[in-house]
């Protein structure tokens, strides 16, 4: 039996899978355009039957993935097109996802299962979660599998990300990203100013996650730089947006790559440039 990844809650009304953040995997890969696949074996059943399933599972993707190839191949080649354009010519209602929260879906999902044990035992070496009976039972759940976009910024031409930021500019070529240096930049730029700070009381991975709220500003630059340009007009031009917007859920100012701008009434070193006309490059 297949279904979607998630898990119940304690009530079996609803079935849950994981956040939209890319530090688990899937997201990550929409951001890049491409496609991906989760795949995990029921935990209960034994090892070698985990095994088994999942050799079969894989086998199922790339047979489906050898007999719909072209197809496949044309909407990751219309995906990266699309992103390309979307940057090069940036439209003021192009919206980018930064902050979400899980949504179910419309209609109610039907989870196989089975009957809650009374004790609430614990106990190990079945093919059935501990504290449920061997008796089936099938459950009606709202199916939270989806996203909603709670903070969304609008797409922008570029980024301009000082040389003296070494490691975030390693970090985005560690991703792909393309960028190209500009030893002086004029004209109108839009700056963040950090407004609230909200940092982890625990560490998650060894870093103390940050979320910040921010207001954007704009002023004018006159031969500033050396910067790292970097296009959103390339095929990671969405995952651009989503790494180095400081409001970002999952981006590089929640993972401490700012943390020495990132104070209350600080700025962003980061600029962004909404619109290719808004500048100049020069000596």
């Amino acid at each position: 039996q297949l279904f979607y990844y998630g898990n119940f809650n304690r009530a079996h009304t609803r079935w849950s899978t994981y956040s939209a953040q890319p530090r688990f995997g899937g997201p990550y890969h929409g951001l890049r355009g491409q496609f991906s696949i989760l795949s995990e074996a029921y935990s209960y059943i034994p090892y070698r039957d985990r095994v088994i399933v999942t050799r079969q599972f894989v086998r199922e993707i790339v047979q489906f993935a050898r007999d719909h190839a072209d197809e496949m191949h044309d909407i990751r080649q219309r995906a990266i097109e699309e992103t390309v354009q979307a940057g090069l010519n940036p439209q003021p209602d192009d919206i980018v996802g930064i902050r979400h929260r899980s949504a179910p879906f419309p209609k109610l999902a039907t989870v196989l299962g089975f009957e809650p044990r009374a004790d609430g035992g614990n106990r190990t070496g079945r093919v059935i979660p501990p504290d449920e009976t061997d008796t089936p039972r099938d459950y009606d759940v709202l199916h939270f599998g989806q996203f909603t976009m709670t903070r969304g910024v609008p797409r922008p031409y570029a980024y301009l990300v000082p040389i003296a930021e070494m490691k975030v500019i390693e970090t985005l070529r560690a991703h792909g990203v393309r960028m190209d240096r500009v030893d002086a930049v004029s004209g109108r730029v839009e700056h963040d100013i950090i407004d609230e700070v909200d940092r982890a009381p625990t560490p998650f991975q060894g870093h103390r996650l940050v979320r910040v709220e921010a207001t954007t500003t704009v002023q004018r630059i006159d031969g500033d730089g050396p910067y790292m340009l970097i296009r959103t007009g390339q095929p990671l031009g969405t995952l651009i947006v989503y790494l180095l917007e400081p409001e970002s859920e999952d981006g590089l100012v929640a993972w401490n790559f700012f943390d020495e701008h990132v104070t209350p009434g600080g700025g962003m070193p980061v600029l962004r440039i909404a619109h290719p006309s808004d500048v100049q490059f020069g000596p």
